[in-house]
């Protein structure tokens, strides 16, 4: 990939810009609200909430137990896992499976 310098000289400054206008925000006590310059008046509504989603499926209970050895076994009475130092150590091949479908 070729690169390529760029200097840019600093010049001189520029014309300031005309002065922008001030605005109101009035609450019209109906759920709107004005929004005026002066000259251009816009009435905008609060948002509304959208529906709700359907709730999540129920978790599964897991007993965790500290194995006294710097490590810990997790199981929810069908997949066991032993936790030591942030790895996992699979007991067997389908909880590997079951694992990566929770993730």
């Amino acid at each position: 990939m070729e690169t390529t310098d760029v200097i840019i000289s600093k010049g001189a400054d520029g014309a300031d810009g005309v002065d922008g206008t001030s605005v109101t925000v009035t609450d019209n006590g109906d759920g709107t609200s004005t929004i005026s310059d002066g000259t251009t008046t816009v009435i905008v509504s609060d948002g509304k909430d959208g529906v709700d989603g359907t709730n999540g499926v129920d978790g599964v209970s897991v007993t965790v137990t500290d194995n006294g050895d710097g490590t810990s076994t997790i199981s929810d009475g069908t997949t066991t896992i032993i936790v030591s130092d942030g790895k996992m150590e699979l007991m067997e091949q389908t909880e590997l499976m079951v694992l990566t479908e929770l993730q």
